[in-house]
Protein backbone atom coordinates (compact mmCIF):
# COMPACT_ATOMS: atom_id res chain seq x y z
CA UNK A 1 0.00 0.00 0.00
CA UNK A 2 1.24 3.50 -0.83
CA UNK A 3 2.35 5.57 2.14
CA UNK A 4 1.46 9.25 2.36
CA UNK A 5 4.98 10.36 1.54
CA UNK A 6 5.27 7.93 -1.38
CA UNK A 7 1.91 8.99 -2.79
CA UNK A 8 2.92 12.65 -2.48
CA UNK A 9 6.22 11.98 -4.23
CA UNK A 10 4.60 10.25 -7.20
CA UNK A 11 1.90 12.94 -7.44
CA UNK A 12 4.46 15.77 -7.36
CA UNK A 13 6.51 14.13 -10.12
CA UNK A 14 3.47 13.82 -12.35
CA UNK A 15 2.56 17.46 -11.72
CA UNK A 16 6.07 18.53 -12.74
CA UNK A 17 5.87 16.20 -15.72
CA UNK A 18 2.58 17.72 -16.84
CA UNK A 19 4.06 21.22 -16.65
CA UNK A 20 7.24 20.23 -18.50
CA UNK A 21 5.33 18.41 -21.21
CA UNK A 22 3.08 21.38 -21.81
CA UNK A 23 5.88 23.96 -21.85
CA UNK A 24 8.71 22.09 -23.56
CA UNK A 25 6.68 20.76 -26.51
CA UNK A 26 8.64 17.55 -26.80
CA UNK A 27 7.70 16.84 -30.38
CA UNK A 28 9.33 20.07 -31.59
CA UNK A 29 12.34 19.49 -29.34
CA UNK A 30 12.86 16.05 -30.85
CA UNK A 31 12.83 17.42 -34.35
CA UNK A 32 15.31 20.18 -33.50
CA UNK A 33 17.73 18.01 -31.56
CA UNK A 34 18.96 16.10 -34.57
CA UNK A 35 18.21 12.75 -32.87
CA UNK A 36 18.32 9.89 -35.36
CA UNK A 37 15.18 7.83 -35.80
CA UNK A 38 17.08 4.80 -37.12
CA UNK A 39 16.54 2.94 -33.84
CA UNK A 40 12.88 2.42 -34.80
CA UNK A 41 13.95 0.07 -37.59
CA UNK A 42 16.10 -2.00 -35.23
CA UNK A 43 15.23 -4.77 -32.80
CA UNK A 44 16.56 -6.11 -29.53
CA UNK A 45 19.29 -4.39 -27.57
CA UNK A 46 20.34 -1.94 -30.38
CA UNK A 47 16.76 -0.68 -30.51
CA UNK A 48 16.64 -0.24 -26.72
CA UNK A 49 19.90 1.72 -26.56
CA UNK A 50 18.92 3.93 -29.49
CA UNK A 51 15.39 4.50 -28.19
CA UNK A 52 16.44 5.54 -24.67
CA UNK A 53 19.20 7.80 -26.06
CA UNK A 54 16.61 9.41 -28.29
CA UNK A 55 14.27 10.01 -25.33
CA UNK A 56 17.03 11.67 -23.32
CA UNK A 57 18.18 13.75 -26.30
CA UNK A 58 14.62 14.97 -26.89
CA UNK A 59 14.90 16.89 -23.59
CA UNK A 60 18.38 18.18 -24.42
CA UNK A 61 20.29 15.66 -22.32
CA UNK A 62 23.03 13.17 -23.08
CA UNK A 63 23.77 9.82 -21.51
CA UNK A 64 27.44 9.34 -20.62
CA UNK A 65 28.93 5.87 -20.25
CA UNK A 66 32.45 4.80 -19.43
CA UNK A 67 33.27 5.12 -23.11
CA UNK A 68 31.58 6.88 -26.01
CA UNK A 69 30.12 3.60 -27.21
CA UNK A 70 29.22 2.25 -23.79
CA UNK A 71 25.58 2.43 -22.74
CA UNK A 72 25.13 3.16 -19.01
CA UNK A 73 22.45 0.56 -18.32
CA UNK A 74 23.60 -0.32 -14.80
CA UNK A 75 24.01 3.32 -13.80
CA UNK A 76 21.02 4.62 -15.77
CA UNK A 77 19.00 5.57 -12.64
CA UNK A 78 21.86 7.79 -11.39
CA UNK A 79 22.36 9.36 -14.82
CA UNK A 80 18.67 10.21 -15.08
CA UNK A 81 18.57 11.60 -11.52
CA UNK A 82 21.44 14.06 -12.19
CA UNK A 83 19.73 15.17 -15.38
CA UNK A 84 16.41 15.56 -13.55
CA UNK A 85 14.63 13.12 -15.87
CA UNK A 86 12.06 10.50 -14.99
CA UNK A 87 11.13 7.44 -17.05
CA UNK A 88 7.42 6.68 -16.85
CA UNK A 89 5.43 3.58 -17.79
CA UNK A 90 8.39 1.23 -17.83
CA UNK A 91 6.94 -2.15 -18.91
CA UNK A 92 5.70 -4.48 -16.19
CA UNK A 93 7.40 -7.86 -15.60
CA UNK A 94 10.63 -6.57 -17.14
CA UNK A 95 14.10 -6.35 -15.64
CA UNK A 96 14.80 -2.82 -14.42
CA UNK A 97 18.08 -1.02 -15.32
CA UNK A 98 20.72 -2.19 -12.85
CA UNK A 99 18.48 -4.95 -11.45
CA UNK A 100 20.21 -8.24 -10.78
CA UNK A 101 18.72 -11.40 -12.21
CA UNK A 102 17.84 -14.03 -9.59
CA UNK A 103 20.18 -16.65 -11.07
CA UNK A 104 23.20 -14.35 -11.41
CA UNK A 105 25.65 -13.10 -8.83
CA UNK A 106 26.36 -9.86 -10.72
CA UNK A 107 24.67 -7.92 -13.45
CA UNK A 108 25.76 -8.23 -17.07
CA UNK A 109 24.50 -4.79 -17.95
CA UNK A 110 22.04 -4.39 -20.76
CA UNK A 111 23.16 -7.72 -22.23
CA UNK A 112 21.63 -9.46 -19.23
CA UNK A 113 18.13 -8.83 -20.66
CA UNK A 114 16.53 -11.96 -21.98
CA UNK A 115 14.38 -12.10 -25.10
CA UNK A 116 11.12 -11.54 -23.25
CA UNK A 117 12.41 -8.42 -21.51
CA UNK A 118 13.86 -7.03 -24.74
CA UNK A 119 10.56 -7.48 -26.56
CA UNK A 120 8.66 -5.67 -23.80
CA UNK A 121 10.98 -2.65 -23.84
CA UNK A 122 11.15 -2.49 -27.64
CA UNK A 123 7.36 -2.59 -27.92
CA UNK A 124 7.00 0.15 -25.32
CA UNK A 125 9.52 2.39 -27.11
CA UNK A 126 8.02 1.91 -30.56
CA UNK A 127 4.46 2.30 -29.30
CA UNK A 128 5.38 5.50 -27.44
CA UNK A 129 4.07 4.28 -24.07
CA UNK A 130 7.52 4.51 -22.43
CA UNK A 131 8.12 8.23 -22.04
CA UNK A 132 10.61 10.54 -20.35
CA UNK A 133 9.95 13.83 -18.60
CA UNK A 134 11.85 16.39 -16.56
CA UNK A 135 11.21 17.93 -13.14
CA UNK A 136 11.06 21.70 -13.02
CA UNK A 137 12.31 22.65 -9.57
CA UNK A 138 15.68 22.21 -7.88
CA UNK A 139 13.95 20.71 -4.85
CA UNK A 140 12.37 18.01 -6.98
CA UNK A 141 15.72 17.21 -8.57
CA UNK A 142 17.28 16.92 -5.11
CA UNK A 143 14.63 14.43 -4.12
CA UNK A 144 15.52 12.36 -7.19
CA UNK A 145 19.25 12.43 -6.46
CA UNK A 146 18.80 11.52 -2.79
CA UNK A 147 16.53 8.60 -3.72
CA UNK A 148 13.49 10.04 -1.98
CA UNK A 149 11.50 10.05 -5.23
CA UNK A 150 11.53 7.25 -7.83
CA UNK A 151 13.50 7.80 -11.00
CA UNK A 152 11.78 5.04 -13.01
CA UNK A 153 8.05 4.54 -12.55
CA UNK A 154 6.81 1.20 -13.82
CA UNK A 155 3.61 0.66 -15.72
CA UNK A 156 0.45 -0.10 -13.74
CA UNK A 157 0.00 -3.86 -13.27
CA UNK A 158 -2.78 -5.52 -15.20
CA UNK A 159 -6.08 -6.38 -13.53
CA UNK A 160 -5.09 -10.05 -13.32
CA UNK A 161 -1.68 -9.34 -11.77
CA UNK A 162 -0.78 -10.69 -8.35
CA UNK A 163 0.55 -7.23 -7.37
CA UNK A 164 -1.61 -4.34 -6.24
CA UNK A 165 0.92 -1.68 -7.26
CA UNK A 166 3.59 -1.25 -9.90
CA UNK A 167 7.36 -1.11 -9.36
CA UNK A 168 9.57 1.91 -8.90
CA UNK A 169 13.34 2.27 -9.13
CA UNK A 170 15.37 4.89 -7.24
CA UNK A 171 18.72 6.47 -7.99
CA UNK A 172 20.51 4.25 -5.48
CA UNK A 173 19.24 1.11 -7.25
CA UNK A 174 16.50 0.36 -4.72
CA UNK A 175 13.31 -1.12 -6.15
CA UNK A 176 9.96 -1.22 -4.39
CA UNK A 177 6.40 -2.28 -5.22
CA UNK A 178 4.66 0.98 -4.26
CA UNK A 179 4.07 2.58 -7.63
CA UNK A 180 0.96 3.00 -9.72
CA UNK A 181 -2.12 1.03 -8.60
CA UNK A 182 -3.10 -1.94 -10.70
CA UNK A 183 -5.76 -1.60 -13.34
CA UNK A 184 -9.31 -2.63 -12.56
CA UNK A 185 -11.58 -4.75 -14.67
CA UNK A 186 -14.34 -2.74 -16.36
CA UNK A 187 -17.73 -3.17 -14.70
CA UNK A 188 -19.96 -5.78 -16.24
CA UNK A 189 -22.75 -4.32 -18.39
CA UNK A 190 -26.11 -4.18 -16.69
CA UNK A 191 -28.24 -7.08 -17.81
CA UNK A 192 -31.93 -6.52 -18.47
CA UNK A 193 -33.75 -9.29 -16.69
CA UNK A 194 -37.31 -10.26 -17.54
CA UNK A 195 -39.44 -11.73 -14.82
CA UNK A 196 -41.45 -14.70 -15.96
CA UNK A 197 -44.18 -16.12 -13.74
CA UNK A 198 -45.22 -19.69 -14.45
CA UNK A 199 -48.37 -20.98 -12.77
CA UNK A 200 -48.40 -24.71 -12.14
CA UNK A 201 -51.68 -26.41 -11.29
CA UNK A 202 -51.18 -29.52 -9.26
CA UNK A 203 -53.52 -32.45 -10.00
CA UNK A 204 -55.50 -33.82 -7.04
CA UNK A 205 -54.24 -37.06 -5.56
CA UNK A 206 -55.67 -40.26 -6.99
CA UNK A 207 -58.56 -41.68 -4.93
CA UNK A 208 -58.08 -44.92 -3.09
CA UNK A 209 -58.65 -47.92 -5.26
CA UNK A 210 -62.05 -49.39 -4.86
CA UNK A 211 -62.80 -53.12 -4.63
CA UNK A 212 -63.93 -54.45 -7.95
CA UNK A 213 -67.39 -55.90 -8.02
CA UNK A 214 -67.21 -59.56 -8.88
CA UNK A 215 -70.19 -60.48 -10.97
CA UNK A 216 -72.20 -63.46 -9.80
CA UNK A 217 -73.04 -66.43 -11.88
CA UNK A 218 -76.57 -65.19 -12.25
CA UNK A 219 -75.31 -61.98 -13.82
CA UNK A 220 -73.40 -63.96 -16.41
CA UNK A 221 -76.42 -66.13 -17.45
CA UNK A 222 -78.92 -64.16 -19.49
CA UNK A 223 -82.57 -64.54 -18.46
CA UNK A 224 -84.57 -67.14 -20.38
CA UNK A 225 -87.85 -65.97 -21.72
CA UNK A 226 -90.80 -68.38 -21.76
CA UNK A 227 -91.79 -69.64 -25.16
CA UNK A 228 -95.38 -70.42 -25.98
CA UNK A 229 -96.20 -72.18 -29.14
CA UNK A 230 -94.21 -71.32 -32.18
CA UNK A 231 -93.01 -73.12 -35.22
CA UNK A 232 -91.30 -76.43 -35.35
CA UNK A 233 -87.97 -74.73 -35.27
CA UNK A 234 -88.83 -73.06 -31.96
CA UNK A 235 -89.95 -76.37 -30.49
CA UNK A 236 -86.69 -77.95 -31.56
CA UNK A 237 -84.69 -75.28 -29.79
CA UNK A 238 -86.81 -75.62 -26.68
CA UNK A 239 -86.35 -79.39 -26.66
CA UNK A 240 -82.61 -79.02 -26.88
CA UNK A 241 -82.56 -76.52 -24.00
CA UNK A 242 -84.64 -78.87 -21.84
CA UNK A 243 -82.27 -81.71 -22.47
CA UNK A 244 -79.34 -79.58 -21.46
CA UNK A 245 -80.92 -78.67 -18.13
CA UNK A 246 -81.90 -82.28 -17.45
CA UNK A 247 -78.28 -83.34 -17.93
CA UNK A 248 -77.10 -80.69 -15.55
CA UNK A 249 -79.60 -81.69 -12.92
CA UNK A 250 -78.60 -85.31 -13.14
CA UNK A 251 -74.93 -84.48 -12.62
CA UNK A 252 -75.68 -82.39 -9.56
CA UNK A 253 -77.87 -85.13 -8.09
CA UNK A 254 -75.17 -87.75 -8.49
CA UNK A 255 -72.66 -85.65 -6.56
CA UNK A 256 -74.99 -85.59 -3.56
CA UNK A 257 -74.26 -81.97 -2.79
CA UNK A 258 -77.63 -80.47 -3.60
CA UNK A 259 -81.03 -81.84 -4.42
CA UNK A 260 -81.82 -81.86 -8.07
CA UNK A 261 -84.19 -79.26 -9.38
CA UNK A 262 -85.91 -79.46 -12.66
CA UNK A 263 -86.78 -76.44 -14.63
CA UNK A 264 -90.10 -76.64 -16.40
CA UNK A 265 -91.67 -74.40 -18.89
CA UNK A 266 -94.89 -72.90 -17.90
Amino acid sequence: MLTDSQSFSVTRIFVDVAVSTEDAELSEATEGSGVSEEWKSLDGIPCIMGGIRALVASLGGTLRGRTSTDFPWKTLPKELAHLGYVLINYPEETLMPGELQPNLSQTKGIHGLNHHHCVNIVNSLKAGTLTICTVMSDAARTWLITSKDPIIIGDAPSACSMYSFGRCTFADGRIDQKGLPCLRLPPAPASHCMQVIVEITWLPPHPASRALHKPSTRDLIPPIASVQGGSSSSETIGTNDEDDYEDTDSRVSESGSHPAKRLRRS
